[in-house]
């Protein structure tokens, strides 16, 4: 069996092993469906992360579109702070239900007293319903997520920012590294709506080369009209962000949506922008014109393989 090949075979293990985590995560049945976003993309925009245990859970409304998805709210005492500050107990909204007539395509966790592990807390203080519960062994490879300024392929810097690639099991996941000692105001796509034509090529590009040397040219996002001012994200002296997490998406999952056909890749993702003109939000959420960051950088390579998809039935929502 070749390096490739054995690869090949370690990631298709890997990719069975995740999928099948949900079914002994204390799942409801009825909640098994499409899974959350990347561990990434929510320890990125996480407001606090903390080890600890439930020790009380309050039943209490919380602000829902569905009636079939109950919460309640949940005490944990901290054993250890991972991002943020928090006192020795932190409260959040879990999931505690999920009715057995919920027909929804959203993968859900219940949670319950006794519970414990590493909680991630998004901005409006709950934990996100569609994420894992990590064991605290995780820990480490938690801080190693949360510092991802730390050892890793990076490019050369450009204008203050490197960027670096890393493959998760259906998708590639970009880091954006402010090295300079002044804000960058760094360009980012905003979610786009699938088409049917081939976008035209925007912030975010990537060459994939097949194992039999043929490369694929992939647009990851939509052009802006050359008239707009770019949409920009405020990135601090030394911060390093997930471009997925800022592009409102969690991973480029190229099969998806470029129907890169099946088998490994190397792929290099671009990272370009031209338009100096940018807008960003400031402290009261208002729209502000700031100097975007332009340049051109490429990510060191990173091992990726693409999965055939085929077309199913619409899920219920």
């Amino acid at each position: 069996m070749s390096t490739t090949d054995a690869r090949y075979l370690a990631i298709a293990v890997s990719r069975i092993l995740l999928w099948g985590i949900p079914l002994f995560a204390g799942l409801s049945p009825v909640s098994a469906g499409r899974p959350g976003p990347s561990l990434e993309a929510c320890l990125d925009e996480a407001e606090c992360v903390v080890v600890g245990r439930i020790t009380q859970i309050e039943e209490k409304d919380f602000p829902r579109v569905n009636p079939e998805i109950h919460w309640g709210l949940a005490t944990v005492v901290v054993k250890e702070v991972l991002k943020g500050h928090s006192p020795k107990t932190v409260q959040f909204y879990v999931v505690t239900e999920v009715e057995a007539s919920y027909q929804g395509s959203t993968l859900f966790q219940t949670r319950r007293v006794g519970d414990s592990g590493i909680w991630i807390i998004d901005a409006q203080g709950r934990v996100p319903p569609a994420s894992l519960l990590l064991s605290e062994e995780r820990a480490a490879d938690v801080r190693r997520i949360l510092n991802p300024s730390g050892e890793r392929g990076w490019s050369e810097p450009v204008n203050g920012l490197r960027i670096s690639a890393g493959a998760a099991s259906d998708n590639v996941v970009l880091v954006a590294h402010n090295v300079s000692r002044a804000y960058i105001y760094l360009p980012f796509s905003p979610p786009v709506q699938q088409t049917t034509v081939p976008p035209k090529p925007g912030f975010l590009q990537a060459t994939a080369k097949s194992r039999d040397g043929r490369n694929h040219v992939l647009s990851l996002d939509d052009a802006l009209p050359p008239s707009e001012a770019v949409p920009c994200v405020k990135v601090s002296p030394g911060k390093a962000i997930y471009l997925p997490g800022a592009l409102g998406e969690f991973g480029f999952c190229f099969d998806r949506r470029q129907q890169l056909p099946p088998g490994p890749y190397s792929v290099v993702v671009t990272y370009k922008n031209q338009q100096a003109e940018g807008e960003a939000k400031d402290e009261t959420g208002r729209p502000v014109r700031v100097t975007a960051w332009t340049g051109e950088l490429k990510a060191p390579a990173v091992e990726f393989v693409s999965w055939e998809v085929r077309p199913g039935p619409a899920t219920p929502r």
